[in-house]
């Protein structure tokens, strides 16, 4: 199957951030946080805490091979492990959308937070795709 053009959200992690919305963003105004509430219901709980989804994206190339834009929290003692929830299961997601590690042909990242930057490594500290640029 030519999977060419594909588009595949990739959920790597969910969990609650360490700050509530409302702190995290002080500036925001009232109309802000109505879009927000609107574009993304689950994200503001009752009690103002911030439920993250923590995702990647894999973009499907011919013959087989993927880019991926972000590689999400990475592994239990990855650089977000003080506040983001780790390990991150991005292995798991990619295998469960039939994309091997070894066919991902460049990661983008889209800036350098510890929450897009997680899998740029492995457990061990070696590159996770090994192929890629």
């Amino acid at each position: 199957m030519d999977r060419r053009g594909q588009v595949v959200a990739l959920l790597d992690a969910t969990g609650i951030f360490f700050e509530p919305a409302r702190t995290a963003f002080p500036g925001a105004s009232e109309a802000a946080w109505e879009r927000a509430g609107r574009l993304d219901p689950g994200a503001i709980g009752p009690d103002g805490t911030w439920a993250l989804d923590f995702r990647c994206f894999a973009i499907a190339r011919p013959g087989g091979r993927w880019v991926l834009v972000d590689a999400g929290v990475g592994p239990a003692q990855s650089p977000a492990a003080s506040w983001a929830p780790v390990p991150g299961r991005l292995p798991d997601a990619l295998a469960e959308a039939g994309i091997a590690p070894a066919d991902v042909e460049a990661v983008v990242l889209t800036h350098l937070h510890e929450d897009h930057a997680g899998w740029s490594s492995g457990a061990d500290g070696r590159p996770y795709f090994p192929a890629a640029r």
